[in-house]
């Protein structure tokens, strides 16, 4: 029996598990391939021949959907996915990687040189032998099941090192004969089997809930509901009743300030209610998705908020709250974290929704682990009555509210003017990703858009941008996607610019005519900050998009702009010079 049978095996377990996007690399077995590809419904399957990008679609395909994950390579190819697996893990994000090896003795003689062991710093790991028949299918499942599910409780990603031993695995004895009519009769036969065996293993795990993230629990009728639809206090566990006591406390005195880090878009649906509810001041980081929400008091000018307010003497503003909450991990102002740093004996409580504390900021305060879907049971019954009125207006950063189309800019000139136009006319179901460097920074200043918001912050800073957006995109639904990056990340991950053709992303690269980021960087030399840093390239990407027969466009103005990103379904390059 070849390979197929231990490759429907696996697939079929992670689809019983909540995965529905498969990233190939073309390397792999073509036995792999053939099964990946056959009778496996509400499944997507990406094939590339780069493993490298590889990893990073599946880190957009985890970012941009709410599912399971997984990448299929060969053992070769491990060392490209490094710079993907780090972002994943320095990030927060959890991804499936399945290594093929030819057999354990191949495995082993990897793992004793220095590659496996960097691997393992930034990945949960789990090894398979499909061909050993003592642990069956189910104590198969019930080991990937579990590994799945600690590896989303970690936020890491996750390592299955699958062998192909010389036993394979064969069907039922009864089924199986040398006719190919009656193998493919055994496997579908085998397949069906294997699929209640997953779900009945799977129902003894708390997966996370699609949309939400929440814990499946019987209610009064006896069917399935999920925690955020139906919470009896006797099903919360007793550490997060004790901290949502201690919120309640705190939020009633009314002194408080929440400081809203990088968050999923489902994150912040979550915390949105308790925001709603208890009206506190809010500053929302870019990274947050709460920008665009209008029920919350959103604080529009957070650096000179924190400025004023530290010196009654001269601002007319209350002195900052007593309390200070912060949720997320990762923030671009350099205020907020100055801040942070120095909160001259206010209190700091910092709030994770997992086993993992993502908060970058190295800060003594008191730690709280709570699903954020449990805020809500926080908000107190009375709220003190001067609770400030809403400081949030509207969404958009740099006009009035009522501000017509007409009142935008001709000509946009620079990065500034280009996010201060996205304010207005980007579509709000659109996704946004936005890069590293001046991108992000000009971003968190000046862009409130109520799209949901993308980011990479982490080790892998310019690497892989395109691609990631691209598995974003392929990660959603309707919705468009737009990508903001730089020329010089845009020339890392230039090969990916392929991937327009095959997944819907209006990218628009900022081009200054190199890494002028460098320039706030205290390098006294002017010929080494210019030759080391910048590295001025003096390129366009008109003739580079064209060689990959993708559609492109020159920006100077809010109406072609406009009418780009009104164009729905389709893909296209659209630079920006600024220098």
């Amino acid at each position: 029996m070849n390979l197929h049978i231990s490759a429907t095996e696996l697939l079929l377990i992670l689809k019983n598990i909540g995965t529905r996007d498969i990233v190939i690399s073309r390397d792999i077995p073509e036995d792999m391939q053939a099964a990946a590809c056959r009778n496996l419904e509400d499944m997507k399957f990406h094939i590339f021949s780069d493993s490298r990008i590889c990893g990073f679609m599946a880190l957009g395909l985890t970012k941009g959907s709410n599912n399971p994950v997984a990448v299929i390579i060969r053992e070769q190819e491990l060392p490209q996915l490094f710079p993907a697996v780090m972002e994943a893990s320095v990030t927060g994000f959890s991804f499936i990687i399945i290594s093929i090896h030819d057999s354990e003795e191949a495995y082993l003689s990897i793992a004793s040189g220095t590659l496996d062991p960097v691997f393992k710093n930034y990945t949960d790991y789990l090894e398979l032998d499909f061909a050993n028949n003592i642990a069956g299918p189910a104590g198969r499942t019930h080991r990937i099941v579990n590994a799945v599910t600690l590896a989303g409780l970690n936020r890491r990603p996750l390592h299955i090192a699958f062998f192909e031993s010389g036993d394979r695995l064969s069907a039922p004895a009864e089924n199986t004969t040398d006719h190919k009519e009656d193998e493919d009769t055994a496997e579908e036969l085998y397949s069906r089997e294997l699929i209640k065996l997953t779900e009945t293993v799977s129902s003894c795990f708390h997966l996370p809930h699609p949309n939400t993230g929440g814990i499946p629990l019987p209610d009064i009728k006896g069917s399935e509901t999920f925690a955020d639809d139906f919470i009896p206090d006797e099903f919360i566990p007793h550490e997060t009743r004790k901290s949502i006591n201690l919120l309640n406390r705190i939020s009633s005195t009314g002194s408080v300030l929440v400081i809203a880090g990088c968050l999923t878009p489902s994150e912040a649906e979550e915390i949105l209610p308790f925001l709603e509810k208890t009206r506190f001041p809010v500053i929302a980081d870019v990274q947050s998705n709460l920008r665009g929400k209008k029920g919350i008091n959103l604080i529009r000018n957070p650096d000179d908020y924190l400025k004023a307010t530290e010196n009654a003497a001269v601002s007319q503003e209350p002195r900052l709250p007593g309390y200070v909450l912060i949720v997320g991990g990762r923030f671009i102002s350099t205020a907020v974290l100055r801040f942070l740093k120095n909160l001259n004996g206010r209190t700091a409580i910092f709030i994770n929704n997992s086993a993992r504390n993502l908060n970058a900021v190295n800060v003594t305060g008191t730690v709280i682990t709570m699903p954020y879907r449990f805020l809500i049971k926080a908000v107190p019954d009375c709220l003190p009555e001067n609770l400030p009125e809403r400081i949030y207006a509207s969404r958009y950063a740099s006009v009035p509210e009522d501000s017509a189309n007409n009142d935008l800019p001709e000509i946009i000139t620079g990065d500034i003017e280009l996010f201060r136009v996205l304010n207005i006319i980007l579509p709000p179901e659109n996704r946004l990703f936005i890069g590293n460097s001046t991108a992000a920074r000009h971003a968190e200043k000046l862009l409130y858009t109520a799209g949901s918001i993308y980011t990479s912050r982490g080790v892998s800073g310019i690497d892989g941008l395109i691609a990631t957006a691209c598995g974003i995109s392929a990660g959603g639904t309707d919705s468009g996607t737009v990508a903001v990056i730089g020329d010089t990340s845009a020339l890392y991950d230039l090969s990916s610019i392929a991937l327009l053709k095959r997944y819907p992303v209006k990218l628009i690269i900022i081009n200054n005519n190199g890494g002028m980021i460098f320039r706030k960087f205290p390098i006294e030399s002017q010929d080494v900050l210019k030759s080391s840093f910048i590295n001025p390239h003096g390129l366009d990407f008109k003739n580079i998009s064209q060689s990959f027969n993708v559609p492109y466009r020159l920006i100077s103005n809010v109406r072609d702009l406009q009418q780009s990103l009104a164009e729905k379904n389709t893909s296209m390059v659209l630079e920006l010079k600024t220098a």
